[in-house]
């Protein structure tokens, strides 16, 4: 008898005590403040600690600190991050299936493996940081793994994945800088390749068409030449010599983040396949389709959403100090529509599987809540019996609140994309105004920055807005 009352104290603490735990959001969101206040470093700093002790959220203190860092200009220390990070994502790849099972025990209790967008992104991030260090060939092969990656991913029927057209933009960067620096035509042959690869994916991007005349005179192509002459209705050939080549690198805004879908019931796909799901089951006694829609009516929806923050900046115009304009940005690669689409491919394959679990659940849940009352009008406590219902039955919605829910953890200092732009200057000393453009056309912000342009060299510029 003293083991049943064990027993229902036991089920009554558990369902009245089960929210005492911390959240990834909550050891973040000081790091995360920082960071978007342009204290890169003290963000940074913060993170990095955690980065290094087990836990679940360790995967993602590693890419927020190495972007943090990234950020701050420090490409060394954000590659130490960034590359551990790349090993460590590599190890735990998990399946779709295995997805939809561990959200319904609550993910925030299990280790976080990061969307796939976001680790192919790591190798985005490594590459860059190389770029930027200079070491070209090591940032090559950062690049042509995220479009190695890509291309798996699409052979396996992840149509979401698309090329990545920045990564590949930049392998043909370093491509050209390595056979500029070593003389090395099979190097600028790779270089080609990359840049025809653009013009059949994206025809329509313009700078390209005139990096393929470049490189086919260059290489003297003449029947090559002559093809992109005809196509692109251009007779001369872009002039690059004894100039030098601007590159701008531009991270846009924030990233879309992780947000809850709402009422798990006020999704009708959602209710819909729980009700099916009930129905085709065989219940106990007591327990109601009735019982378990009011079990889950206080119930989150356990599949995330992303939202897209408010960005101003549509992109980058650089100028000379005395307002002539040389250029602008344009995206190449969209990291928030690719986040919603993920989201919502998400959704799709796994909204079955999670109907089923969660009546699963509910069902189980609310089976032990009459289990408990019954169990009760056996003891000394029978008298309480009532109330124990009572409890029991109100707790079964917190219960169930405590193992559905969805995991909103995700790497939240991402921008919104990336941008490039590349610019044919004479070499020399230059003080060149970037200004922060809005979607209407309207220049809301600018920096002045020195820079330097050398004779028949590439000059790479990294630059991240916030807004």
């Amino acid at each position: 008898m003293k083991n049943k009352c064990i027993t229902i104290c036991a089920v009554l603490a558990y369902l009245l005590l089960y929210g005492c735990s911390s959240s990834y959001s909550s050891k973040v969101n000081d790091a995360e403040s920082r960071f978007y206040g342009g204290d890169y470093l003290a963000g940074a700093d913060m993170l990095s600690t955690l980065a290094e002790a087990e836990s679940n959220e360790r995967l993602l203190y590693m890419i927020e600190a190495g972007l943090m860092y990234h950020t701050a200009g420090e490409y060394k220390k954000s590659n130490e991050f960034m590359l551990k990070a790349a090993n460590f994502a590599q190890d735990q790849k998990i399946s779709i299936r295995k997805q939809a099972a561990s959200v319904l025990l609550n993910e925030q209790e299990e280790r976080y493996h990061g969307e796939e967008f976001e680790r192919v992104l790591i190798h985005m991030y490594a590459g860059i940081n190389f770029l930027m260090l200079k070491n070209y060939d090591s940032a090559r092969v950062e690049f042509n793994r995220v479009s190695r990656r890509l291309d798996e991913l699409r052979k396996n029927g992840e149509s979401l994945y698309k090329q990545n057209i920045m990564a590949r933009y930049l392998t043909a960067i370093c491509y050209e800088i390595i056979a500029n620096e070593d003389n090395d035509e099979g190097a600028l042959e790779f270089a080609y390749i990359e840049y025809k690869r653009i013009y059949e994916i994206k025809s329509d991007y313009v700078p390209v068409h005139d990096d393929l005349l470049r490189l086919a005179h260059i290489m003297n192509d003449k029947e090559d030449l002559a093809r992109w002459k005809q196509k692109f209705k251009q007779r001369a050939v872009p002039s690059y010599k004894d100039k030098g080549e601007l590159v701008i690198i531009h991270q846009t805004g924030r990233g879309a983040y992780k947000k809850s879908r709402g009422s798990l019931l006020a999704d009708s796909n959602m209710k819909t396949a729980i009700i099916v799901s009930v129905n085709g089951m065989t219940l106990e006694q007591g327990v109601t389709l009735a019982a378990i829609m009011i079990a889950l009516g206080s119930i989150e929806h356990p599949i995330p959403d992303y939202i897209s923050p408010d960005n101003k900046t549509a992109y980058l115009n650089v100028r000379t100090i005395d307002g002539k304009v040389l250029g602008k940005t344009q995206t190449l690669e969209d990291i928030e529509k690719t986040a919603r689409l993920s989201a919502e491919k998400k959704y799709e394959d796994t909204r079955e599987k999670v109907a089923m679990g969660i009546a699963l659940k509910a069902v189980a849940t609310v089976a032990s809540s009459i289990a408990a009352e019954k169990i009760a009008e056996q003891t000394p406590l029978k008298d309480a019996a009532p109330l124990i219902g009572l409890l029991t039955g109100a707790g079964v919605g917190s219960a169930l609140a405590s193992q559905i829910k969805p995991d909103l953890r995700c790497w939240r200092t991402l921008p919104s994309n990336l941008q490039i732009s590349k610019i044919l200057l004479e070499p020399g000393k230059y003080t060149l105004r970037f200004e922060q453009v809005d979607a209407n056309g309207k220049v809301f912000a600018a920096e002045d920055q020195e820079v330097e342009v050398f004779k028949n060299r590439k000059t790479i510029i990294n630059k991240r807005t916030l807004r």
